[in-house]
């Protein structure tokens, strides 16, 4: 009785963990809006839900520029992306300029290619890439994602 329990037990457990394929295709949705279909919508609904500091709702339209700088780290202790969430067009230079302590770069969703900063760094390091297409990425710093400091690009 006891082996047939920790049977049923094991193989429930196992079923609950999954079959650990890390092959499989992200979904690329955002709570229920595709990035793909709407990447304006899935951004905003990412920052809206994410408490995003320094959000208002408005997207810096940085459009027809060659380079755009984005300063992770802003506005200490309400830790913040400036501008939080920015319009580019594909194939701009993208810089992440740490301007304070304490932050990484990390991915939540893309829909085009983003380098991940995930070892924490301090003011005056930078990231730079280039983001070839369009569509949506939503990032965060996992030290302050807390306090809502998540970002947006919608790449056009």
């Amino acid at each position: 009785m006891l082996l047939a329990s920790g049977t049923v037990l094991t193989v429930a457990v196992a079923g609950c963990l999954g079959n650990g394929d890390d092959d499989e295709e992200p979904d690329d949705e955002t709570n229920g809006i595709a990035l793909d279909d709407d990447p304006e919508g899935a951004v905003e609904e990412w920052m809206d839900g994410g408490n995003a500091a320094g959000w208002d709702g408005d997207i810096a339209d940085l459009t027809g520029e060659d380079e755009v700088t984005i300063e992770n780290g802003a506005n200490p202790p309400d830790y913040q992306n400036d501008p939080p969430v920015a319009r580019v067009d594909a194939g701009t230079a993208l810089t992440w300029e740490w301007v304070s302590d304490g932050h990484t770069l990390h991915e939540e969703e893309s829909t085009t290619t983003f380098e991940e900063m995930t070892n924490i760094e301090d003011g005056g390091f930078t990231q730079e890439m280039t983001l070839e297409d369009a569509g949506a990425v939503l990032y965060y710093c996992q030290p302050h994602r807390g306090q809502g400091h998540v970002g947006g690009i919608i790449v056009e």
